[in-house]
């Protein structure tokens, strides 16, 4: 599938489920937190959600995790993709890649630069096939409703471009944002919590407005490039 992949994190009931099933598979991913957060979920917690309606492949985010809540929340959800967000180090990460033959997600913090991420890599291979760009705080590891810089990340991109990595940007997005993000930058994805809350609480107008948001950047994206490769210029917007 083509197009800039939506991630909606952070869901914890039924009507946050229904409001992103709601949307099919506009939205590529649907992410439970299983890290302490104020949106954390248990296993248990899924478990009585029904997600049959879900198109969006389900995402597991953990920090640091215990593999037994790992398992569990797999189990649970019956996840197609982990992602970590805290300080494990690759060889962890490698081994619950292998251990459970999942796509996996790294969040690195943003601001550090392509520099940390060589350092933390220590020479090796990246053992995830997504890097998601966030922000980190002292004693918060994404979900923070913060942006970064967004100059950094042409640097971010490149270094992606090395490894052969997905680049998704989360970070503060709402649906009066994310269009900038999208038109400007081109990522590959893109990752949004609190920006589509109203009291903390998911909200379906803003999950569809941040969807629309994304969806009209690119066809503005794709008709300047059609009309790059025309010779023309695009009508301005």
């Amino acid at each position: 599938m083509n197009g800039t992949a939506i991630k909606i994190c952070g869901l914890r009931d039924q009507a946050a489920v229904e409001a992103v099933a709601a949307l099919g598979d506009r939205i590529r991913y649907a992410g439970f937190v299983f890290a302490e957060s104020r949106r954390r979920v248990t296993p248990e917690a899924v478990r009585r959600l029904d997600l049959t309606r879900l198109a969006a492949r389900r995402v597991g985010v953990f920090v640091d995790p215990d593999p037994a809540l790992v398992r569990a929340a797999v189990e649970a959800a019956s996840l197609e993709a982990l992602q970590f967000s805290g300080d494990e180090p690759p060889e962890v990460v490698e081994a619950y890649r292998r251990t459970w033959g999942l796509s996996v997600i790294k969040a690195m913090d943003a601001a550090a630069g392509p520099e940390a991420a060589e350092r933390w890599l220590g020479g090796g291979r990246p053992p995830f096939d997504i890097l998601l760009l966030d922000v980190r705080r002292p004693g918060a590891f994404g979900g923070t409703g913060t942006a970064f810089d967004w100059e950094m990340i042409p640097e971010w991109q490149a270094f992606a471009r090395a490894y052969g990595l997905s680049l998704w940007v989360a970070g503060g997005l709402r649906p009066e944002t994310v269009g900038a993000l999208v038109r400007r930058f081109r990522p590959d994805g893109v990752d949004v919590s609190s920006g589509v809350e109203t009291g903390g609480q998911k909200d379906a107008a803003k999950i569809r407005r941040f969807v629309e948001a994304v969806a009209a950047a690119e066809a503005v994206t794709t008709e300047a490039t059609d009309a790059g490769s025309r010779g023309e210029t695009a009508p301005p917007r």
